[in-house]
């Protein structure tokens, strides 16, 4: 896994990949905004496999994309950012 963040005039973006090892099916990506005190300040996810997911084709090396932005205002209020990745449905409990 990997990732980056990179603010524009409004916006902060949070982008990165998953190797194709490290998928599994379902696969999708939380990618949190954390204030100080550890709360969850927003969240969002980013489902790998989904036939609707923008970026069908995958990289060079087989990993496959994921991206999620924030209104700056909202990303100035956290203290960290997280991304955790999931091999599979948050129902089944697994992570």
């Amino acid at each position: 896994m990997s990732f980056r963040a990179h603010e524009t005039s409004d916006r902060l973006y949070v982008a990165g990949s998953a190797k194709p090892h490290q998928l599994m099916r379902p696969t999708h990506v939380d990618i949190q905004l954390v204030g100080s005190d550890g709360r969850v300040l927003a969240e969002k996810t980013d489902d790998l496999d989904s036939p609707m997911h923008p970026r069908t084709a995958r990289g060079r090396n087989g990993s496959q994309s994921y991206v999620a932005s924030f209104p700056l205002s909202e990303a100035r209020q956290a203290a960290k950012i997280r991304v955790i990745y999931h091999g599979s449905a948050h129902s089944e409990g697994n992570s």
